[in-house]
């Protein structure tokens, strides 16, 4: 089931590169326009993280794994 909102997009980012217990993983939004804090959905076997009802804009996410955390940014 996937909620929607009128006006609003879903995104879905994909890690590439070595990422330790992807699984496990969390992908956060820690800065944008909407959502900020919320955790993503895990999409495919460790490889693709998605949010709904995304407001559009420039987004910062973080990504932990095995106490490590990296950030990067989407449009």
């Amino acid at each position: 089931m996937v909620l929607n909102q009128e006006g609003t997009i879903q995104a879905v980012v994909s890690i590439s590169g070595y990422f330790p217990d992807s699984n496990n993983g969390v992908v956060k939004i820690t800065a944008g326009p909407s959502n900020v804090g919320v955790n993503a959905t895990l999409v495919d076997s460790g490889q693709r993280w998605g949010w709904t009802n995304l407001t559009v804009g420039t987004y910062t996410v973080s990504y932990t794994s095995c106490g490590t955390t990296y950030t990067g940014t989407f449009t």
